[in-house]
């Protein structure tokens, strides 16, 4: 793996660092663009900083559909989430990750 040193430019795309235990670039955003499955709508109401800051995550990370980035958060919630997994263990008496 190169190290950028003094004199050397920052990874491009074509050109970007692999961080070697997540395999992922480190210029990459947490959240990818997937394949659309079925969508049920849903109306809410957000704090509207939060909202401004959801939109400016969303042009910098090139994410186009505010609704993969909600679902996208609650993934990684989930899958962070210890409490939630214990609790989801003991609903279904098995394992859930």
């Amino acid at each position: 793996m190169h190290l950028i040193g003094r004199g050397d430019s920052l990874p491009t795309k074509e050109n970007d660092i692999i961080n070697p235990r997540t395999k992922i670039g480190l210029d990459m955003a947490i959240i990818q663009k997937k394949i659309a499955e079925k969508k049920d709508k849903l109306k809410v109401e957000i704090n509207s900083k939060i909202l401004s800051q959801i939109k400016e995550y969303c042009a910098w990370a090139n994410v186009d559909d505010l609704g993969f980035f909600i679902e996208e958060s609650a993934q990684f919630v989930f899958s962070k989430d210890k409490k939630w997994k214990d609790h989801q263990r003991k609903s279904t008496g098995g394992s859930k990750d």
